[in-house]
């Protein structure tokens, strides 16, 4: 049985950026609509590049959806009736995709005014993930959704060791968070940091369980109830492969 006390709350994250998106202009309203267009827009671009567009058209088409979403308030339907949040998401843009609408030029960017500046690209000029080659489109927008979830996830608890002073801790740790890449011996960290094998040990233990509440909060903030956590977990790491 799960202690309640590790358990995300709840009461206070699910649907809240949804919610906050569907409400009146504020600035509230707009922070969570610019959370919201980062954290989905590259499954939505990821989702559209696989049904065949270009690159410039499927960024023209993903700003013109979040356009069309706050001129429409199509957030405000995405109640605790509609399920996981990420499925609501996506059936709205293949709607907005089999719309004329937004087959028209005027939406090109949204008709001129961008609803954010988002930076889409890394430093490099690059994206920050690869669109896998073949496959289905949906598929391709779940596992960018999960990689999205675990990215925000990982940044959020980074952020918490550099300000805590654990900045090194956490890039030695950070490795045996994934399967993944190469793990030193606890005894080669331990040297490392100055500290005991038995206490490197326990502070990976420490930071996966960290890690892993910050995941359920953030899956916790987009599903219907809090019995869908693990199940959308599950769907996750499926999305992924494992």
């Amino acid at each position: 049985m799960k202690d309640p006390l590790n358990q995300p709350s709840f009461e206070t994250t699910r649907w809240s950026v949804v919610v906050s998106a569907g409400q009146e202009d504020s600035k509230l309203a707009r922070d969570a609509m610019e959370q919201l267009c980062r954290r989905y827009w590259f499954p939505l671009f990821a989702f559209i590049r696989r049904r065949g567009y270009g690159e410039s058209d499927a960024e023209d088409l993903v700003q013109a959806f979040f356009v069309r979403v706050v001129e429409k308030d199509v957030f405000a339907a995405a109640d605790q009736d509609r399920g996981r949040f990420r499925t609501f998401l996506l059936t709205s843009l293949e709607n907005f995709l089999a719309n004329e609408y937004a087959k028209s030029t005027a939406l090109r960017r949204g008709g001129g005014n961008k609803l954010l500046s988002l930076e889409l690209r890394n430093a490099d000029g690059k994206r920050p993930h690869r669109i896998a080659d073949g496959g289905r489109p949906e598929d391709e927008y779940h596992r960018q959704w999960a990689i999205a979830a675990l990215s925000a996830a990982l940044e959020t608890v980074e952020t918490e060791y550099e300000r805590d002073g654990n900045a090194a801790l956490f890039s030695e740790l950070r490795p045996y968070l994934s399967t993944d890449g190469e793990r030193k011996p606890y005894a080669l960290v331990a040297k490392s940091l100055g500290i005991s094998p038995t206490n490197v040990k326990v502070a990976v233990h420490r930071l996966r369980k960290r890690y892993r509440r910050q995941l359920e909060s953030e899956i916790a903030s987009t599903v219907e109830s809090p019995e869908q956590i693990e199940d959308e977990i599950r769907q996750l790491f499926q999305a992924l492969g494992g």
